[in-house]
């Protein structure tokens, strides 16, 4: 092979999966070495080698090569109890099936007579095995008839396998028994029964046509024996002696039809032949009769049994065939040498291709037959009526030594072109015959690099694998490399969907563009799945192909592995996708949707496959079954996937239940409660019986709250009684605050209905902190409708059981929260609950219409609640003198001095008024402004402001007080007055109130410790830097101070001012 150009960097062979591809290997060996102990001590490291896949041959049989194979198909097929037992315990997936004739385990036990391991299999998997179905659609009844396993067939029969079933062809168990040759499995069918024996498949044959096409002399002779129909025709208008001859068809069988006239007598008979008539000239729908069938078959020994009994060989066969033709086709030596000795006119008759039966004998590589039809003098310059001459068709015939006479005699056709332009080499290359493409590279055929020609060639060579044309023309002509064809293929397209792995490394390092779209928006990537080119799709993957494109349909290449049905396909898709560090690219290929709406799990559930592990590879992923399911939404179905996939999961669970570990039947569970489908949740509670939800503590109640749906409460186990139930000992979220927070209206009403006052009380007022209360989650949340349900469920409490609220002094704790509550929504801009809730109090305290027109400033402070004050002054609103002016001044009202918790709440309002709190954090709905607000009084005695703002990078931090002007200028002074500011905060407030302990800041400290967290408090070493965890905005910082003095106050200015300048 020419070395690449200069400028082509050499691409890297590795593939992703290389270390896994080392472990099957070595999964395969063990398994091949009859070693357990060596497979259990992989599965102890890898326990995923359980689902290794790799080929096999099995020495007895050509027909059981196997791709894809699991270690449990090749332990079974091997005839291993003790691996395949030890496979079966470990988990291995029992419905796994081959990639190239879709076998299971339990297929190939029977096939191989290892019926122990079969019985083991059943043992698990129950009666669902006896109607799985291979890529043929055969059960293993069929497959085990047809390799002749009468033990298995009879065990199958005893479990109760269906033995009218029939493939898509038609053919019953009877016919695959006939094909089989065993009279024992025929005989056991018939007697099971006899209706089998006459049926007739889609092309008409019975039974017994069966036998004789296959020359299965035995069992043909057992089915006359039990009388049946030997004048029945197949399609084509085949009579049983037309199939007899046949190339495997046996002498025994057309010499027991001719004798006696056995054959001909039963047609008269019947009508269905003319009496005077022979047999032996019976034409079928192609007009070809019995010896012409022998010769096309080349059943020799039949041939010459029917020319000695005086059959016609002048006659033709379609598309003006001889016998000749038909004999040299088949390359049947004697068979030819008998005829030319009859009829040696027939050497050069055309056919209606003006083809000779030397084209025929050189078409089909039979080399003998050409010679001896050269010997007999053949013409050697014909021209069919497509421009080939001889060479043309030796070439595609792949017959070297033809080909070698050939040019000996005339290398002039080297060179010829046919009607499509091609010369031989490009037949040759087109035919896949690489061998003979090289024998004609050097006999010195030409490539042509600057025609059409060339481009054909190079796609042809990329299709079939001629690494050395590809070579060449990429050296001479690079541009060829992304060269499309009529259908926008481009080499590389081409090259991966012939499996061609060595071509397609080769373009790769060339730089081909692994992400071109041919003309239905196919991609290589593509291509390859579709045709199971595995090491193809590897290659590609690593090499920078994008499985997330979409063709013209709209489907990804998720979507085609789910379409084509390919198992191990998907999982290298799901551990590609699943390997993406830049993007969720798993999510998106999982969530695509054609063009059709359809998602990747609707092809997968569509194709009615036996081995559901695609389906439940996407139902258990983190798109379909999140990893917190009481956070976080799965991916909700189409109506089409709906239809599809709940009668699909029904059937599964009705017939394989017992492949259904707990796993996917959670994953079940909960694509049955995200989409609605009461059914199928019922049904799953039903067989599996009650399932834990074992992801990040949420139970089944709280999906269903975050779901929202209702109608699924009816399937949770005592659900009343488990609304407030917390997902963990770390987590207090409860299934009612999941539907608080989610807006789900109806499950919010549905849960308050089924909770008593007290709880109600428990779970809105008595928290904690603010910040846990159901009230605070629906409006931080925005969820209006279900802020409204819990404000209704509180007044209809208040109304009903006054002792939960003591609005008189002393306040109740639930009514100074309350209070609050409703003062922080107002300054959130949601008014309608303070006013409701004022409203209720001067209702029960039954005051007079002059004193209900207060703000609710006024109100607060008349009736001596600080927490609501609190959250008043500290949303920024009220930021000045204007609003705290009138705060102080309802504070005159207090004539009486009250009880010591009374005398508690008003020192606390008088602290809020003169020392307002920081304005605290806004959430991202609140946004409101600071108005500095200052008016100047016509009282003698003045009172002036202190504030400081502190400037930190972009946040300005402000803090302010009011004092006497005597105490700025005589007194204390500003800076004393900020030192002695008491600033409450809420926590500070509820503990002087209640009469709770404050916390000391060494166990503020502590608490805020994390528990895994063993070092010491000044540990100065622990997280490294301490620097480098300084909080956004901790950089320099400068103050400023600013006093407002009343304008007014002449006097007190001016000493002021003395007092700065001393």
């Amino acid at each position: 092979m020419a070395d690449p150009p200069d400028d082509v960097q050499p691409g890297t062979d590795h593939y992703l999966y290389e270390q896994k591809d080392i472990e099957e290997q070595r999964m395969k060996e063990a398994i091949l070495g009859a070693n357990a102990a060596a497979v259990e001590k992989l599965l102890l490291c890898d326990p995923e080698a359980l689902e290794a896949v790799f080929d096999y041959s099995f020495e007895d049989s050509d027909d059981f090569a196997i791709e894809g194979s699991t270690p449990l198909i090749l332990a079974a097929g091997l005839g291993y109890y003790t691996i395949s037992r030890l496979l079966l315990a470990k988990g291995a997936n029992i419905y796994a099936e081959t990639t190239s004739r879709g076998t299971n385990a339990f297929m190939l036990a029977c096939i191989q007579g290892h019926m122990e391991i079969a019985k083991l299999i059943f043992d698990i998997a129950g009666p669902c095995l006896l109607e799985l179905l291979d890529k043929l659609k055969r059960t293993p009844l069929m497959v085990a008839s047809v390799e002749g396993a009468f033990e298995a067939c009879q065990f199958l029969l005893e479990k109760g396998a269906d033995i009218d079933k029939r493939d898509p062809k038609g053919l019953t168990v009877l016919h695959f028994a006939t094909r089989g040759g065993k009279v024992d499995i025929v005989k056991l069918f018939l007697e099971t029964k006899s209706d089998l024996l006459d049926l007739q498949t889609e092309n008409l044959e019975t039974a017994l046509l069966q036998a004789a096409e296959c020359g299965q002399s035995d069992v043909f002779h057992y089915l006359v024996g039990r009388k049946a129909d030997i004048t029945m025709r197949a399609s084509g208008q085949n009579t049983v002696l037309h199939i007899a001859v046949k190339g495997a068809g046996s002498l025994d069988i057309v010499e027991s039809l001719l004798q006696n006239d056995v054959l001909e007598r039963e047609l008269v008979a019947k009508g269905l032949q003319e009496k005077g008539t022979s047999v032996l000239e019976l034409p079928n729908a192609s007009r070809s009769t019995p010896i012409l069938i022998a010769a096309d078959g080349g059943n020799s020994d039949a041939f010459h049994y029917l020319l000695s009994k005086g059959a016609d060989i002048a006659a033709l066969s379609s598309y003006g065939h001889t016998i000749l033709h038909l004999a040299a086709r088949e390359g049947k030596l004697d068979v030819v040498e008998t005829i030319l000795r009859k009829r040696s006119d027939f050497l050069d008759v055309r056919n209606e291709f003006e083809e000779t039966p030397l084209f025929l004998a050189a078409d089909n590589g039979n080399y003998d037959v050409f010679r001896c039809l050269l010997e007999a003098n053949a013409d050697m310059t014909a021209i069919d009526i497509f421009e080939n001459n001889i060479l043309h068709t030796a070439a595609g015939g792949g017959n070297l030594d033809i080909v070698r006479v050939i040019l000996e005699q005339k290398s002039e056709f080297l060179e010829l072109l046919n009607d499509d332009g091609n010369t031989p080499l490009l037949v040759a290359v087109n035919s896949n015959e690489l061998e003979v493409a090289d024998f004609l590279l050097s006999q010195g055929a030409h490539i042509d690099l600057k025609g059409e020609n060339g481009e054909k060639l190079f796609r042809a060579a990329a299709g079939y694998g001629h690494l050395g044309i590809v070579q060449k023309l990429l050296n001479d002509r690079h541009e060829l490399l992304e060269l499309p064809s009529e259908n926008d293929e481009t080499p590389l397209l081409i090259a991966a969907k012939q499996r061609r792995l060595e071509v397609v490394k080769l373009l790769c390092r060339h730089r081909a563009d692994v992400n071109t779209q041919d003309a239905w928006g196919e991609t290589p990537l593509s291509r390859a799945i579709q045709f199971g080119a595995i090491p193809v799709v590897k290659y590609l993957l690593s090499n920078g192909a994008d499985p997330n494109i979409i063709d013209y349909h709209g489907n990804n290449s998720l979507h085609t592995a789910c379409c084509y049905g390919s198992t191990y396909m998907t999982n290298i898709l799901f551990d590609f996708l699943a390997n993406q560090t830049q993007e969720d690219g798993l999510r998106t290929a999982i969530t695509a949707r054609d063009d059709d709406g359809d998602a990747p799990l609707y092809d997968a559930a569509e194709k009615e496959r036996n081995d559901p592990s695609i389906v439940f590879l996407l139902l258990e992923s983190d798109v379909y079954f999140p990893r917190n399911p009481a956070q976080q939404r799965g991916c909700l179905a189409s109506s089409r996937e709906k239809e599809i996939l709940s009668p699909w999961l029904r059937r599964l669970i009705n017939e394989r239940a017992s492949i259904l570990s707990q796993g996917r039947m959670r994953a079940i569970i909960y694509w049955a409660l995200l989409n609605g489908d009461v059914d199928l949740v019922t049904l799953a509670n039903k067989t599996a019986g009650p399932i834990k939800l074992d992801r990040k503590g949420a139970t089944w109640m709280h999906v269903v709250a975050l779901i929202g749906n209702t109608k699924m409460l009816s399937n949770i186990g005592s659900w009343k009684s488990r609304i407030l139930e917390e997902m963990g000992t770390n987590d207090k979220v409860t299934p009612m605050i999941i539907a608080v927070k989610e807006g789900n209206t109806k499950m919010v009403r549905e849960f308050l209905n089924h909770l008593d006052h007290t709880d109600c009380l428990e779970v809105l007022v008595q928290v904690p902190n603010q910040e846990e209360g159901l009230i605070w989650h629906a409006a931080v949340n925005r969820r209006i409708q279900s802020e409204d349900l819990l404000w209704d469920r509180l007044f209809k409490i208040a109304k009903e059981q006054e002792d939960a609220f003591q609005f008189t002094h002393p306040h109740s704790q639930n009514a100074e929260f309350i209070m609050g509550l409703a003062a922080w929504r107002y300054t959130t801009g949601e008014g309608k609950h303070i006013n409701r809730l004022m409203h209720h109090i001067e209702e029960r305290l039954q005051l007079p219409a002059r004193e209900t027109k207060r703000s609710p400033l006024q109100f607060i402070v008349d009736y001596k609640f600080p927490v609501a004050l609190w959250w008043l002054l500290s949303s920024g609103l009220y930021f000045g003198e204007s609003h705290l002016i009138k705060g102080k001044a309802s504070m005159f009202k207090w004539t009486r001095p009250g009880p010591p918790e009374e005398k508690k709440a008003r020192d606390l309002i008088r602290g809020l008024l003169n020392n307002s709190p920081p304005e605290r954090p806004r959430l991202k709905f609140e946004t409101p402004s600071l108005e500095f607000q200052f008016q100047k009084s016509d009282h003698d005695w003045q009172w002036a402001t202190v504030l400081d703002l502190t400037i930190r990078e972009h946040k300005v931090t402000v803090q302010f007080t009011q004092s006497s002007m005597s105490q700025i200028v005589y007194g204390k002074g500003p800076d004393d007055i900020m030192r002695e500011n008491k600033n409450y905060n809420l926590q500070e407030i509820q503990n002087i109130l209640f009469d709770k302990k404050p916390v000391s800041r060494r166990e503020k400290a502590k608490a805020k410790r994390r528990p895994e967290d063993n070092s010491a408090p000044n540990d100065l070493n622990k997280g490294g830097d301490r620097r480098d965890d300084r909080e956004p905005g901790r950089g320099p910082q400068r103050k400023i101070r600013w006093i407002h003095v009343p304008a007014n106050n002449v006097r007190g200015l001016e000493h002021f001012f003395f007092e700065l300048y001393c």
